[in-house]
């Protein structure tokens, strides 16, 4: 499977465990994903895309997911509060970058998070 596509707003661990070759996540009307490792050790998962509306990253969310380089969140507003867990991308190799639209590029949540665990930020149009 190369790419997985989940329409949900709240996502629970363990609802997508078939899914694990996956390699590219649209999680775009994601709101929040709830602790416990829902995508633990998706071996190869490359890339995450996250729509206007996320509010929280939950424990251990992507944890072991080695593979994991780019993480796109598609926010517009620089003072949206998005809640990652400390460990959420635990596991995971430390030159992920985070994408960020311009407008939100300076959201202090996005910046703050990153900048704690050594990933980068760039902007996108």
């Amino acid at each position: 499977m190369d790419n997985l596509e989940i329409r949900k707003e709240f996502i629970r661990p363990g609802e997508y465990d078939d899914s694990k070759d996956a390699v590219k996540m649209d999680l775009t009307k994601a709101m929040a994903i709830f602790s416990g490792g829902a995508f633990k050790d998706y071996k190869k998962l490359e890339e995450v895309y996250f729509g206007l509306d996320i509010t929280r990253i939950g424990n251990g969310t992507f944890e072991g997911c080695e593979n994991l380089t780019d993480v796109w969140f598609a926010i517009i507003d620089e003072n949206k509060i998005v809640e990652i867990a400390d460990d959420a991308f635990y596991g995971c190799k430390k030159d992920i970058t985070f994408h960020i639209f311009g407008s939100a590029i300076k959201n202090k949540w996005l910046n703050d998070y990153a900048k704690k665990h050594g990933y980068k930020v760039v902007g996108m149009m």
